[in-house]
């Protein structure tokens, strides 16, 4: 039954029919109600549309009365049809009169109960190997296996069940033989069969045979019997069987007779009758809240029955007695004991949610995980970095992060108007990261041996050495100490453990990651091997929009926008006001006062404005030329951008980065020949990750603004997105008027005509399905956020947006990787703007400014702190200190987890046990991001659907979250696999192999010197022969030993010690003989060759290690360089025959406009790929 407000709605009877049957009335098919005006009739369904009415079986709210009936049915169905049939009745039994209070916990008590018990009339079945043959007999079968049963597995159904008692010795009264249950099981061969058509593999036929098991040889299936079915059951077929509290459960009225089932109350819980009370109960006994709450029932109750006459009184009350009790039961935890009636009493305290309201108004719920931890930022050398790691350290997000996402989706979106293929956001930042000197060449790690190191650090160490060898290792030593420490985080599996390596301090050798030199000028200026390809592809195809191939300008800037200040105009800002003729005028040309520099200053500024014309016109070329016949090769596109920003300095919000771009960019001194190459490198050295998004953002926002062609496409994207909607309307009435021919068929006597019609539904089913994702590919608006939380932190998904959408198969995931794509494969999360912190959390700018100071700084963690007074302890547990009193402080959670209050808590100091102290975010250049599905599902739990934000953002969610569960994981198993890949294994055998062995680690080095060797062979002479009298006094009483215990009883023990003594026996000798040979004629020699073969051997190594560790570190790197470098510009290339950097133009004069597809041939497009339309074509 539908529930209103979390009452069962009792729907009127239907009103008499009237006298005249042919008059025109309005009805409600799901009620069955009847109106005679459109006003009551709307009136009512007003009522029914609200989303204030719940699903009884589910306990889904804010839904309408429409979707809880469907909800209901549905879930009732889903029982009728899953829930076998024969359990029902001993499950019913079970729970008649039952007095567990808890719905959870009787729900895992029916499933431990029933999961191994079954009754005659079940299907179910064996459990055995897949390769072992069917026994008919019991021992065979009691040997059969519990592994997974073979999907092609005969059912069984079961014909008797036999009980028997446990064994007992009479004796000592032990269990020999627990109780147990036997089965005998026949063959269900009309199972076997569907629609005439054979469900097992050839060679299997039915046999009709019968065999005897027990309960741990069989099993149901794994759908038919879940807690979720045993739940649904639940509210299907039970009730409190009166409103008393602590009543027990009973089976509904209507279900009694179906299951054998009476009334009749067992003597022990007789009190809980309702004709009966108990009157020996003292009302200190009962609850104290239950009389006032009764009152408060029976206001609401009068209250909604003003509302809606069609809730009667009598139901009303019973439901809401029935209803309190159940919420008691629900919230209990444990048993009943004195502390929990206590925290029954706080929870009874939170108000009861009704109705979508402000989210920091809710009670606080503490979220059973915290996912904050593990989500993932873009730092300024453009890594992924986890925010867990680094939440003690100074913040260095990348600020510019945001316009990443906007260039990257504009990119996309518009990819093939502007004539510009696909790429991923990986591509893209790898892309652009190229562009760095650095970048390009990787990290190199040294391996060193560590008392090497520490004889660098010793001044004394070079005493007495040669002074060129002395000199020699401090030119090494300074080269090392110029070598620029790596501060990249990339490669994080390697890093650790090179790290780990580094920092063990019984570990001999030294390791240090240093960036690598940087990239020489011819592998800057490759771009087609460089990796940069991406980049100079994007500014290339913007810089298109702004003068096509006739020379004609489609892309206008407002030349005339003044940003004029308040007070006296200084040089700068008056230097764009100037006029044609030299004069300083307002924008009513009205003449007005500057401060004039000295002579110095406008020679500088001619100087600088000669350089930029000198650039501009390189060649004697203008560079609008250059852009109108797609001069963009070898650099050259340079020198258009810098055009483009020059005409570009009316825009007040530009003029300061371009001033600092042209300013950078340019080289003092401008080679006549080679000044686009010098530009390019300018670029790449001299401008951060930051400037160069700044530079390409430009851009995109004027083409947005100002561009008549992307307006057109945005037009255009309209114009189609309603053919397709139009289009998919027409197929979904056609479907329908399909499905209503097939259900007047007959099944059996009409299969051939039902094939058909099935399959032609298939067909349009498809075509529904092909247009929605086409829809989603071809709208062009802006990205808007999924929604916000109640934080105000925003949600994006960029799959969603002009973007092609594709949904892998996990075959397809498990096969072939390279022709696999997406988009972003994350869900990026904003942190609130600067107004939307200071109104939802009530903080002031000046916290504001403080705490996001002091986080540059510090970190966040330290920031909250100061700012704030909240922190967390080491325990976990979270206080603030009381503002003006040192030592005050109130513990805000306990190290449970349990917050101090539900309703008394500030916004912030919600937000600050959501989020903990170390990971708020408070600022909208924040941008976190998360791939992984966990934290996903973490993130949708924490979601309040009662919320007003949170319940939008909840309803986006759904019909995204299967494409950014799959998105996700299409990613990580491209780029982010659990384990090392084959290449990495490789590597990782080829270092263990190199590993040092212990005589290498004790060469002290090839180069000695001769006293110093006879004085070592002189005393290694002497201890030689005191180690050889001890050798054979230890093998003469090793002999002794193994003579006595071969005389005794040979027993287990005496044999392990025979062997343990001739093992140090045969060791001994093998050392007595190396001794002596040592002593012999040339022993000397030989040793030292073993050294220098060593000491190469060690070199060698060292040497090996740098290498293979080097390769570790940068494998990833080079490989995501190596996937971009791959990417070529399909798009351009099928138009132009090359891509766009390299000058391409189509010769005929084209507008942007005309190199796409019109409407029509799009649409066609879409049309031939209908199958309905090609089916109804022939």
């Amino acid at each position: 039954m539908v529930l209103y407000k979390r009452k069962p709605i009792i729907l009127p009877d239907p009103l008499p029919l009237p006298q005249d049957l042919n008059i025109f009335v309005w009805h409600i098919d799901e009620t069955g109600e009847w109106f005679y005006t459109y006003e009551e009739y709307l009136k009512r369904l007003d009522f029914y549309m609200k989303h204030h009415f719940t699903c009884e079986i589910t306990g889904a709210s804010c839904l309408t009365f429409f979707q809880a009936l469907d909800s209901e049915e549905a879930q009732f169905k889903y029982v009728e049809e899953k829930f076998p049939l024969k359990l029902r009745e001993p499950v019913a039994r079970f729970l008649h009169f039952n007095v567990i209070k808890r719905l959870d916990a009787l729900v895992e008590q029916v499933y431990a109960r029933f999961k191994n018990d079954y009754f005659p009339g079940e299907v179910v079945y064996l459990r055995r190997p897949k390769d072992t043959p069917e026994t008919n007999n019991e021992s065979d079968a009691k040997t059969a296996s519990t592994s997974q049963q073979p999907q092609y597995q005969s059912p069984y159904i079961v014909k008797e069940k036999a009980q028997f008692n446990a064994t007992v010795d009479p004796e000592t009264g032990a269990i020999t033989v627990p109780g147990h249950c036997k089965y005998m099981l026949i063959e269900d061969d009309a199972r076997l069969y569907q629609n005439g058509q054979q469900n097992i593999p050839y060679g299997k036929l039915p046999t009709g045979k019968s065999i005897i098991v027990d309960q741990s040889q069989i099993y149901r299936d794994r759908s038919t019997f879940t807690k979720h079915l045993i739940k649904c059951f639940f509210k299907i077929t039970l009730h409190k069987a009166s409103s008393k509290s602590g009543a027990p459960w009973s089976v509904k009225p209507e279900y009694l007779s179906m299951y054998g089932l009476t009334m009749n109350w067992p003597p022990e819980l007789i009190q809980y009758k309702d004709n009966e009370p108990n009157e020996g109960l003292s009302a200190s006994e009962e609850p104290g809240d239950y009389a006032n709450e009764d009152d408060k029932m029976k206001k609401g109750r009068n209250k909604r029955k003003k509302e809606d006459d069609s809730l009667s009184d009598n139901e009303n009350e019973t439901s809401s007695k029935r209803n309190k009790h159940e919420d008691d039961n629900d919230d209990a935890v444990g048993d009943m004991s004195m502390s929990d009636v206590k925290i029954e009493e706080t929870v009874e305290q939170v108000p009861v949610v009704t109705s979508i309201t402000e989210d920091l108004q809710l009670p606080y719920k503490k979220p059973e995980d915290s996912f904050f931890g593990n989500l993932q930022y873009y730092n300024n050398n453009l890594e992924t970095v986890v925010v867990s790691t680094t939440k003690t350290e100074p913040t260095d997000n990348l600020h510019q992060f945001g316009r990443i996402l906007q260039v990257f989706q504009f990119l996309n979106s518009f990819g093939e108007y502007i004539l510009l293929s696909s790429f991923n956001l990986d591509q893209f930042i790898t892309s652009l990261k190229c562009t760095d000197e650095y970048e390009m060449m990787g990290e190199v790690v040294k391996v060193s041996l560590k008392k090497n190191e520490i004889k660098n650090k010793d001044p004394q160490s070079n005493h007495g050495s040669d002074s060129e060898e002395s000199a020699h290792e401090d030119e090494e030593e300074s080269d090392e100490e110029s070598d620029p420490i790596s501060d990249w985080k990339r490669n994080s599996k390697i890093r650790r453990m090179i790290e780990s390596k580094a920092s063990d301090a019984d570990e001999p050798l030294v390791y240090k990651i240093v960036k690598n030199d940087p990239a020489s000028d011819d592998i800057i200026d490759n771009i087609s091997n460089n990796g940069c390809a991406i980049i100079v592809e994007a500014f290339v195809c913007l810089l298109s929009l702004f003068i096509n191939e006739k020379g004609e300008w489609s892309t206008i800037i407002a030349e005339d926008w003044y940003d004029m200040p308040d007070d006296t105009t200084k040089v700068d800002s008056a230097n764009e006001l100037k006029t044609e003729k030299g004069e300083f005028k307002t924008e009513n040309n009205s003449p007005i006062d500057v401060e004039i520099k000295s002579d110095e200053s406008d020679n500088e500024n001619s100087e600088e404005e000669e350089r930029i014309e000198k650039c501009l016109n390189f060649r004697s070329v203008h560079w609008s030329e250059r852009l109108t016949k797609r001069q963009f090769s070898n650099h050259f596109w340079l020198i258009i951008l810098l055009g483009i920003f020059q005409d570009s300095l009316s825009m007040p919000k530009y003029v300061k980065f371009i001033k600092h771009f042209t300013e950078v960019i340019i080289p003092d001194e401008i080679s006549s020949t080679h000044l686009p190459k010098q530009l390019w490198r300018n670029f790449c050295r001299n401008l951060s990750f930051e400037e160069k998004i700044e530079s390409l953002w430009i851009l995109v926002d004027m083409v947005t603004n100002y561009s008549p062609d992307i307006k057109q496409a945005v037009d255009d994207s309209s114009e189609i997105l309603n053919q397709i909607r139009s289009e998919k309307f027409r197929i979904t009435r056609e479907m329908k008027a399909v499905m209503v021919d097939l259900a007047k068929l007959n099944p059996e006597t009409d299969q051939e005509p039902c094939k058909k019609l099935q399959e032609k539904i298939d067909s349009f089913q498809k075509d529904k399905t092909f247009l929605e994702t086409q829809i989603l590919e071809t709208d062009l608006q802006r990205v808007k956020p999924l929604g916000m939380d109640r934080y105000g932190n925003r949600y994006y998904w960029l799959s969603r947006s002009g973007v092609p959408v594709k949904i892998y198969s996990e075959e397809e995931m498990n096969g072939d990787m390279t022709d696999i794509t997406y988009s972003t494969g994350r869900l990026f999360i904003q942190g609130p703007s600067r107004d939307m912190a200071k109104f939802l959390l009530k903080i002031s700018d000046d916290e504001l400014n403080r705490w996001q100071s002091i986080c540059r700084e510090n970190g966040r963690e330290q920031a909250t702190k100061e700012v704030f007074h909240i922190y967390r302890r080491p325990d976990g547990s979270i206080w603030q200190k009381q503002p003006g009193v040192d030592t005050e402080e109130i513990e805000i959670m306990s190290k449970e987890g349990k917050p101090l209050s539900v309703t008394d808590l500030s916004p912030l100091q919600k937000m600050a046990l959501d989020e903990f102290p170390e990971y708020l975010s408070l600022d909208e250049d924040t941008w976190y991001c998360t791939g992984n599905v966990d934290d996903l599902g973490t993130m949708l739990n924490r979601l309040d659907t009662w919320g007003r934000r949170e319940h939008d953002l909840l309803k986006q969610f759904k019909n995204t979250t299967l494409d950014i569960e799959n998105t996700m994981l299409v990613r990580n198993m491209v780029l982010n696999p659990p384990e090392f890949g084959d290449e990495e294994n490789k590597l990782l055998e080829d270092l263990n192999e190199n590993a040092l062995t212990t005589e290498e680690l004790q060469i002290d080095g090839p180069t000695e010197k001769t006293d110093n060797d006879n004085n070592e062979h002189t005393d290694r002479t002497k201890n030689n022969e005191e180690r050889m009298d001890v050798i054979e006094v230890r093998l003469d009483e090793i002999a002794d030993e193994i003579m006595n215990l071969e005389d005794s009883f040979k027993t287990r023990k005496i044999l392990n010690q025979i062997e343990e003594l001739e093992k140090e026996r045969d060791e001994l000798q093998e050392e007595k003989e190396k001794l002596m040979n040592s002593q012999r004629p040339g022993g000397r020699i030989m040793a030292r060759n073993e050294r220098k073969r060593n000491a190469i051997s060690r070199d060698n190594k060292l040497s090996n290690q740098t290498e293979l560790l080097t390769d570790l570190i940068n494998f990833r790197h080079f490989k995501a360089m190596e996937n971009v470098i791959a990417w070529k510009n399909k798009i351009a290339i099928k138009r132009y025959g090359t891509e766009l950097r390299k000058s391409t133009s189509s010769k005929k004069n084209h507008a942007m406009r005309d190199l796409v597809p019109t409407l029509d041939e799009r649409m066609g497009k879409i049309l031939k790929q209908l199958q309905s339309t090609t089916e109804t074509a022939k």
